[in-house]
């Protein structure tokens, strides 16, 4: 395109080669180059929050919780259905090791955040140092498996029913971005740790990994094997061998923007990109 563009005070001015003219704010120029960095700016990290990576209109908030005990509600042994309202449930106290969570939001130009369809979680042995460590899947029902899996979440949360509120949708819009970050996290923690633990991944999708990851060791091999070892050491699932993803935390978060179309190519890199966002803003 071979366009000009020139920097005054606040303001950036881009002119195509065919004398076409716009000029907007800078502070608008980098809103709209990426509005998710924009907000993210904003944001005072949630407590567990490791790293926030935003690229486009999405930003990837990992999220870590630690090691503990934590009671679910899993389907019960015999229950009359596999999932849904009619199924049967049991409580179960279970330890989990770390639990990492790939929490994904769209964000707009107008200051909106909503927590999409497309977050995953992850077991790790160890707290998250780095980026650059492996994560393994979760042997969770509720988590699902993919297959094959190009194309899909490596770990997939199902979040279908976490804003079929209308009261819910209306109270998120009025809250601000920081607040909207912190609602999306909230809610999606509630629907991974919280809400009824069944076989919809195993009817819906491929699998859940609690049904891949069973034969990794006796210890887990059954919920209720799962419970009697807790009795005995609440810390032994920092020992197990989960079944690993063969990628790092860095790499599932590329994975996950590439899933969703966004690549480094969403970057500024050169002036006919600024020119194109000046311009493309200035005539609407």
């Amino acid at each position: 395109m071979n366009a000009s563009v020139s920097l005054q005070g606040k303001y950036v001015t881009a002119v195509s080669p065919e004398g076409a003219e716009g000029k907007i704010k800078i502070a608008d120029l980098l809103n709209r180059s990426s509005p998710a960095a924009a907000l993210v700016e904003q944001l005072v990290n949630p407590d567990g929050c490791r790293k926030i990576i935003a690229r486009g209109r999405y930003a990837i908030l990992v999220h870590e919780t630690p090691p503990r005990v934590r009671t679910f509600k899993w389907i019960a042994r015999g229950s009359d259905v596999p999932y849904g309202p009619e199924a049967n449930y049991t409580d179960v106290s279970i330890a989990l090791p770390y639990v990492v969570v790939m929490a994904v939001f769209e964000c707009d130009t107008s200051g909106g955040v909503k927590l999409t369809n497309a977050n995953e979680c992850f077991f790790s042995n160890e707290p998250l140092v780095s980026m650059d460590q492996p994560l393994s899947f979760p042997a969770l029902l509720n988590c699902s498996r993919f297959e094959p899996p190009d194309g899909h979440p490596l770990s997939w949360i199902c979040t279908m029913n976490i804003e079929q509120s209308a009261s819910l949708a209306r109270r998120s819009a009025e809250r601000s971005p920081n607040e909207q970050f912190r609602d999306g996290l909230r809610a999606l923690l509630h629907t991974l740790l919280e809400t009824g633990f069944n076989y919809s991944s195993e009817h819906h999708e491929t699998n859940s990994w609690w049904s891949e990851s069973s034969r990794v060791d006796k210890r887990i091999a059954d919920v209720d094997a799962w419970q009697r070892a807790t009795a005995k050491d609440k810390f032994f699932v920092l020992d197990l061998p989960w079944l690993p993803t063969k990628h790092t935390a860095a790499e599932i978060v590329e994975r996950i923007f590439r899933n969703l179309g966004v690549g480094d190519e969403q970057t500024m890199g050169s002036a006919d990109d600024v020119a194109r966002i000046v311009l493309n803003a200035a005539s609407a």
